[in-house]
């Protein structure tokens, strides 16, 4: 059976893949974001053109005035400033509902997440005073401070991406159950990833599951919000080997009483070649859903934690950076 996923709304740079709006006029294939198009709905925007610059234009950079504590957005062959209407367009363009993520070209003066130059001054010449925020990222990360922002060339490293994936596929479906207001719905929805949020971080879970753990009936905004800020604080921490390591010792456990001597021994063997960096953790993942399949333990096969997002969106050959994990 294939699982279906509600599908999450993405804000992202429209160079990337969409249209030719790059100063130079042009655009830049990404495999990532053509893959995920069949799994989200995107929301394509450039903030230069917006604001009137056109494409292909004369480069902008940031740059910090004396006596100023942001940087301008300046267009040094015209002369043109367009930091305000930059701040304009990423206050008011048109998203369908609160975006779950944002994907940011990377080293862009307007989209840059962490590495866009600001420059001492707009004259040929002028010295790179540090690295930040792009102008665009600066405010639509306070327009909308819940998305996942990442840009495109952080998204290369393969764990960054995954924990990308689970984030807003997650996110799309607590928002989309929550959305009810019906303490039972909203319960079912954190039971189904329970496994998901303590591979993130354990004790925000264990703090989450006290306060939801007696909700029922109709839930207020106020109740509704506290606990959506309590789910993606957690989501927001990204896993690590010894949190994967307690999810899959507590998964074990409920199963324990229908395994021999040998398969118990089998698994805690497993799992100390995945602790030595020996064995990958999708081992483990598959030992545990057979079981859970032979046992006909559905409570735990529903778990998101087995497949958080569409497999087809990691391939075997993945070739990104840091899959230690």
């Amino acid at each position: 059976m294939v699982k279906s996923f509600v599908r999450p709304v993405i804000i992202v740079s429209q160079c990337l893949s969409f249209a030719r709006v790059r100063y130079n006029g042009e655009v830049i294939p990404n495999q990532f974001i053509e893959q995920l198009s069949s799994y989200v709905n995107f929301v394509p925007v450039c903030p230069e053109v917006a604001a009137g610059l056109g494409a292909p234009r004369d480069p902008v950079r940031l740059v910090q005035k004396k006596g100023e504590t942001a940087p301008s957005l300046l267009q040094p062959a015209t002369g043109v400033d367009a930091t305000e209407a930059v701040k304009n367009f990423s206050w008011n363009f048109d998203v369908p509902s609160d975006p779950d993520g944002i994907i940011l070209k990377g080293k862009s003066p307007t989209c840059g997440l962490t590495d866009a130059k600001v420059y001492a001054g707009s004259e040929q010449g002028a010295m790179v005073n540090e690295r930040g925020e792009g102008l665009f990222t600066k405010e639509i990360r306070h327009r909308f401070p819940e998305a996942v922002v990442e840009d495109d060339g952080r998204l290369r490293n393969f764990e960054l991406r995954e924990h990308f994936l689970k984030q807003i596929f997650t996110n799309a479906d607590l928002k989309e159950r929550m959305s009810t207001f019906q303490g039972e719905h909203v319960k079912q929805a954190i039971d189904q990833h329970w496994y998901l949020l303590n591979s993130c971080n354990p004790d925000l879970a264990t703090e989450l599951q006290k306060t939801y753990k007696n909700i029922q009936g109709l839930l207020d905004i106020n109740r509704l919000n506290d606990i959506q800020q309590m789910l993606q604080a957690c989501l927001s921490h990204k896993p690590t080997k010894s949190t994967f390591i307690h999810v899959f010792e507590r998964m074990a456990h409920t199963v324990q009483q229908h395994l021999s001597q040998p398969e118990k021994q089998h698994f805690y063997d497993t799992l100390s070649r995945y602790e030595n960096n020996k064995l990958p953790r999708y081992t483990l993942m598959e030992v545990i859903r057979m079981w859970a399949v032979r046992f006909q333990q559905h409570d735990l096969l529903k778990q998101s934690f087995f497949q958080p997002y569409p497999e087809s969106l990691v391939e075997l050959n993945d070739s990104g950076k840091g899959r230690a994990l």
